[in-house]
């Protein structure tokens, strides 16, 4: 799957390839492995952006059926005011 990471982040609009990605691996990508390979790659690139994108890792974790990592990155957000501030705009 490193050649999905690399098209994404050599993309000019990072934050547009994520949302257009998650959103083809949620309509159209029926293998459930592969299904499970993108959103998890997808959760991995939104935590690596400058500002991560805990609503849509959120999303991606709960189709990836952890409710763990959902629920730790709520307590964070909960537990850090700055963080919060910055996610919740």
């Amino acid at each position: 799957m490193d050649w999905f990471r690399e098209a994404i982040m050599t993309s000019d609009d990072i934050v547009g390839s994520l949302t257009y990605s998650y959103k083809i691996a949620m309509q159209y990508i029926e293998q459930r492995k592969f299904h499970d390979q993108v959103l998890e790659q997808l959760v991995s690139l939104y935590q690596g952006l400058d500002t991560p994108d805990c609503v849509n890792m959120c999303q991606c974790l709960i189709h990836l059926d952890k409710p763990h990592e959902v629920a730790s990155i709520l307590d964070k957000l909960i537990k850090n005011d700055s963080l919060r501030s910055e996610v919740m705009g």
